[in-house]
């Protein structure tokens, strides 16, 4: 097989790619990029649990397919720009040239690689890429790091009733964010988060019509495509949260609060917090949110911040709630509402916050020692 294709794009789809390919695997055969010539040139890569085939354009002569290092091919392709690349595959021998440079690789032959599937054409949901976009901004932070809890490591997808939902948690925290969804079906899955931030990374971050993300559930995977990319994800087994106990479904004080100003106060706090308990106490009383953080042998930050109340006379007594900074800040910064809004029973029972969107956000206070 042979074609010819622009070198920056052969080398951004290496990059998008190259994201789902593994620097160390147990099957050294998945550290490879497929190259396909069938029609359509394609690359694609996988490291079981993810997988990523792009769709490119270009001249081609004949067909075939190889696995080629995917480091190695990155780092041949990291100066070119904009000259034409020429690609050319016989055996287990590739052929990679332009003005000037010529390099032959030494491949793999790719009938042992894991079939990467693609879309199928005018199959399964859509929902807005923009909408998309917002909604896993919205809800990512929340995603757990922690490998041993591999079953609240991944980012639920619910589709219901012409609706998606995004839902995120980490143990601590939960993230909710819902939008509409174009077709018929309805089901639940839990996938890796990663694949869901290569989505992201795909969709541009401005312009009016960004087009569709298409989701197509399978029996063991889910299937994206967003333009020429196609993205699979293998369903993670295990159980995930309730997460619509989670949510308060009712609360003894609601507060309204400028997020900008809330931010500010937050992050003065967190300076000192950050080398002590990691905690910041938001003390709502009358028409004030005063936030503070003390740190014995280090010093202490005091800050107000203007509070309404649909009714400020419940407020009878000040209530006294502790918070991880960081998790706070993180939803704020998501968030990019003007005001968000506390929903509290008690300073020990979980919070919802939300910011007059169609999502929540859910973290637990920090319960000192006496």
């Amino acid at each position: 097989m042979q074609f010819s294709i622009q070198g920056k794009a052969l080398s951004q789809a290496l990059k998008s790619v190259g994201r789902v390919i593994p620097k160390r695997a147990a099957r050294p055969i998945l550290q490879n990029v497929l190259v396909l010539a069938k029609g359509a040139i394609e690359l694609a890569g996988t490291d079981m649990e993810v997988g990523m085939r792009v769709k490119l354009e270009g001249e081609t002569v004949g067909t075939g397919e190889i696995l080629i290092p995917a480091v190695r091919l990155s780092t041949i392709l990291r100066g070119i720009n904009g000259q034409m690349v020429t690609f050319q595959a016989e055996g287990d021998k590739a052929e990679v040239s332009w003005p000037k440079r010529r390099f032959t690789l030494v491949g793999e032959d790719a009938a042992d690689f894991p079939v990467i599937p693609q879309y199928p054409a005018g199959k399964g949901l859509q929902i807005d890429a923009g909408t998309f976009l917002e909604m896993f901004k919205r809800v990512s932070f929340a995603t757990a790091d922690e490998e041993s809890r591999y079953a609240i490591h991944g980012l639920l997808i619910s589709v219901k009733g012409g609706k998606v939902t995004f839902v995120a948690t980490d143990g601590k925290r939960l993230a909710v964010q819902t939008g509409t969804i174009q077709g018929r079906g309805t089901f639940e899955a839990l996938i890796p988060a990663r694949v869901m931030a290569d989505i992201s990374a795909a969709i541009p971050k401005r312009g009016k019509d960004l087009g569709s993300v298409h989701i197509l559930p399978k029996a063991r995977r889910v299937l994206f495509q967003y333009g020429d990319a196609t993205f699979v994800a293998a369903k993670i087994d295990g159980t995930f949260p309730n997460w619509e106990e989670v949510i308060p479904s009712k609360s003894k004080y609601r507060i309204s609060v400028d997020s900008a100003e809330l931010t500010a106060a937050i992050k003065d706090a967190g300076i000192l917090a950050s080398e002590g308990s990691h905690s910041v106490s938001l003390k709502f009383e009358d028409q004030t949110l005063a936030i503070s953080a003390k740190v014995s042998n280090v010093g202490d930050c005091q800050a107000e911040v203007p509070i309404e109340m649909d009714d400020p006379s419940v407020l009878i007594n000040p209530i006294d709630v502790h918070f991880n900074p960081k998790y706070l800040l993180d939803y704020l910064k998501a968030s990019d509402a003007h005001v968000v809004t506390f929903w509290i029973t008690d300073p020990r029972s979980a919070v919802k916050l939300t910011d007059g969107t169609d999502g929540a956000h859910v973290l637990m206070p920090i319960t000192l020692e006496t």
